[in-house]
């Protein structure tokens, strides 16, 4: 029995299947926290950058199941498999970036980072491994061992260096090699074996592709990466601080993960990174009578207008103090007409409240121009002004370390939780070591449902789930 789950794209026809490993797959990482950090990464950077389905491998990596999962996926009829190594993520474009790629180039079986270097023969660089299904009959993944292997030809050409060829293709027979087994690496260097015994062609991965992923290089720098990345004192330094040792001391390869770390707490987001939320189905949430949310933007507001009538109080929660100051100067000051003169007036106040500068704004003209049309309309405009006499709670906290000073503020209620992606940010779980975080965010519904009588969930769960709406007291798994 294959012990695997799919989360099935939202997209008829997207021809991707992307696949993890709850099982360590690089086999030269050695240290617990840093592949379990890798391992988060690396889901939430598929769940927020890919629109293909994601499979989660649970278990002992063997042949067996991976030999079974791909001939689901064949029959599934995903077209491109890609096996992720912790440490490499794609970017948001990648999978836009290969179809484009593939229209003028399809006859290969197996792609990844190809490594032959003089006197060995080919093996994979530990990042992503992508099989071509339409061109793929049979695929084995059993490991070998032994005295000879596949013989093979390869490109002149390389990809860079002269270990990186673009392309390695079996052409039947085997050579004589001494331990074979010694030389493999990782898992798919086994199957490269049989690909090339096959006669399949494998390519290297073209540049179109690599720029849109990445890779930390997780076996290079260890000892290094881990003060910064696994140290409480080092994540306590300012902010400041930690962008000059960016630049000091961290390698390129590696800027990508250290960016997570050292995500500022002093943004200020005046508009909001997602979409108007949808009126009807914020009304799923009946009778609210308040609403747990960010401070940020003004999308806030328009997930209370539809419980104008039954909505008693708004608990604004966020770990940026100036957040906290400038909705509370919005909801006493700004009588919700003409939104960007009001901005524009109000700005030079952010500066002497402490910000460091207007680079630090999350500020959208487009959707600031969307924003003031929208409050100028009297509908909207009157509901509004109804909002800033219901009750404001204004909490500096980090929801997620401090969950539990919102609980005095909610009782007996229909609640709305409104959490957006706040359990999509990586800093979660790399400051809280192991699984604090989720603990926290179950501690919170917890909480809430206890002292309450409805509960409605909108936003992302530390396990990449997102609700919209949705009553988790009703729920048989969250």
């Amino acid at each position: 029995m294959i012990h695997a789950n799919i989360r099935l794209s939202q997209q008829e026809n997207n021809p991707f299947m992307h696949v993890i490993t709850d099982e360590q797959l690089h086999p030269d990482i050695h240290n617990n926290e840093y592949v379990r950090i890798l391992k988060k990464v690396g889901n939430i950077s598929l769940t927020n950058h890919v629109h293909g389905s994601i499979c989660t491998s649970f278990g002992p990596i063997n042949d067996r199941d991976f030999q079974e999962l791909v001939q689901r996926f064949k029959s599934m009829n995903c077209k491109y498999v890609c096996f992720w190594f912790e440490g490499s993520v794609p970017m948001e474009e990648f999978e836009d970036e290969f179809l484009r790629w593939a229209e003028d180039f399809d006859d290969w079986h197996v792609m990844g980072h190809i490594i032959n270097r003089p006197g060995r023969f080919p093996v994979f660089h530990e990042q992503v491994v992508i099989l071509n299904l339409s061109n793929i009959e049979e695929v084995n993944f059993s490991f070998v061992s032994g005295n000879s292997y596949p013989k093979y030809e390869q490109s002149k050409e390389h990809v860079h260096d002269d270990y990186t060829p673009l392309w390695v293709r079996g052409t039947g027979g085997f050579n004589d090699y001494d331990d074979i087994e010694q030389e493999m690496n990782n898992f798919f260097d086994h199957f490269m074996f049989h690909c090339l015994e096959e006669g399949y062609k494998i390519i290297n991965v073209p540049f179109d592709i690599r720029d849109s992923k990445f890779c930390v290089y997780p076996e290079d720098d260890v000892e290094q990466t881990l003060y910064w990345l696994t140290d409480p004192e080092f994540h306590a330094k300012s902010y400041e601080e930690k962008s000059q040792y960016k630049f000091d001391e961290v390698p390129g390869d590696k800027w990508m993960l250290y960016e997570f770390l050292n995500m500022s707490n002093e943004i200020l987001y005046v508009t909001n990174t997602e979409e108007y939320p949808d009126e009807q189905e914020v009304k799923e949430a009946k009778d609210t009578n308040v609403i747990v949310c960010p401070a940020s933007g003004l999308n806030q507001f328009l997930f209370a207008m539809p419980h104008i009538d039954t909505l008693e109080k708004i608990v604004w929660t966020d770990f940026n103090p100036m957040s906290i100051r400038w909705l509370q100067h919005i909801v006493e000051n700004w009588d919700g007409y003409n939104f960007k003169e009001f901005f524009e007036d109000n700005k030079p106040l952010l500066l002497t409240w402490g910000l460091k500068d207007l680079e630090f704004l999350n500020y959208r003209d487009k959707q600031v121009d969307e924003l003031t049309e929208m409050f100028n309309s009297p509908l909207i405009n009157e509901k509004y002004n109804r909002l800033r006499k219901i009750e404001h709670v204004f909490l500096n906290i980090d929801i997620v370390n401090q969950y539990d000073q919102i609980l005095p503020h909610v009782n007996d209620k229909n609640v709305i939780l409104q959490l957006s992606n706040i359990y999509s940010y990586e800093i979660n779980y790399i400051v809280n070591k192991y699984y604090k975080a989720q603990q926290a965010f179950y501690s919170l519904v917890n909480g809430l449902l206890e002292q309450n009588k409805n509960v409605y969930l909108r936003g992302d769960t530390p396990q990449g789930v997102y609700y919209e709406m949705t009553n988790v007291g009703k729920l048989g798994s969250l």
